[in-house]
């Protein structure tokens, strides 16, 4: 039973480095404006990569709907906070609320990431 429970624990906490993904190629082909590129690869990564919080992040990055992107990064920060999309999810909430005009939340939400992430570049 012991080596049952070792062997679970051992599992359990690699799980989810076997769904990561590295999207750093991805964010390059955004930042140099070939978001349909990424949006053309994305259902693979979504299906290879099932439950990987850098695959939701790449979602968010290329969702055209604000209100979804949000959502997403609100998932993210609710779920993954700790993980290396917690501070750039919390950037972009802030420059989302910064766009809509809500200043004072705009402001939380910025001072919130300088605070919890103060080596966040």
């Amino acid at each position: 039973m012991r080596k049952f429970i070792l062997l679970l624990v051992l599992l359990l906490s690699g799980w989810d480095a076997g769904l990561a993904q590295d999207i750093t190629p991805y964010i390059a082909l955004i930042e140099r404006g070939q978001v349909d590129s990424v949006r053309a690869g994305y259902e693979d990564l979504a299906f290879k990569y099932p439950g990987s919080v850098s695959i939701r992040y790449l979602r968010a990055l290329i969702e055209t709907d604000a209100t979804k992107a949000v959502a997403i990064y609100k998932d993210i920060l609710r779920n993954h906070a700790n993980s290396e999309f917690g501070a750039p999810a919390l950037m972009y909430l802030g420059e989302y609320y910064y766009a809509q005009g809500l200043f004072i939340q705009s402001q939380s939400i910025l001072k919130q990431l300088i605070r919890k992430y103060p080596n966040f570049r």
